[in-house]
């Protein structure tokens, strides 16, 4: 089953506070046919609002109903307990972050809050973030800006509450 798409535009009135509001769309559009939507959405959502429009983003679904992943979260999982990656890129002195919640704490040491790089799902994640993931060589992450990721800089647990 084909999932819809959305638009997710983000919104920051005069507070400083923000809110945002989705509209799905189909999800068989082409990329330029997605973006082409986010930007003529915003703009039309912008004159309804008194705010100022601060994000536009695509989110796209996947189906996940025949995947074989967790039925239920581990007793003890937390999401405010996170682990920190940070990556170099192609480009000199940016880099691309990537925050993931309720971590598996044996991924990291008992003395400290660091990542332990040498274990097998830590290098198997590391792995997919610099050179593709599920076939999709050489499709691989990137920071926001689009520049490839290309090494791990460091990864350290924390706890955060959002």
């Amino acid at each position: 089953m084909a999932l819809a798409a959305s638009v997710r535009v983000t919104f920051k009135d005069a507070k400083n506070k923000s809110s945002f509001t989705k509209i799905r769309i189909p999800s068989s559009l082409s990329v330029a046919q997605f973006t082409g939507f986010a930007v003529a959405a915003a703009q039309v959502l912008l004159n309804l609002s008194t705010c100022r429009i601060t994000k536009v983003g695509v989110y796209v679904g996947v189906d996940l109903s025949s995947w074989t992943i967790k039925a239920a979260p581990a007793l003890l999982s937390d999401v405010e307990q996170k682990a920190l990656f940070m990556f170099d890129t192609a480009a000199t002195g940016f880099l691309a972050k990537v925050m993931l919640p309720a971590i598996n704490e044996n991924i990291s040491f008992s003395t400290s809050d660091i990542i332990d790089t040498a274990d097998a799902t830590v290098i198997a994640f590391v792995t997919a973030m610099e050179t593709g993931a599920g076939g999709l060589s050489p499709v691989k992450a990137c920071d926001s800006r689009g520049n490839d990721v290309t090494a791990l800089r460091s990864g350290r647990e924390l706890f955060q509450r959002r």
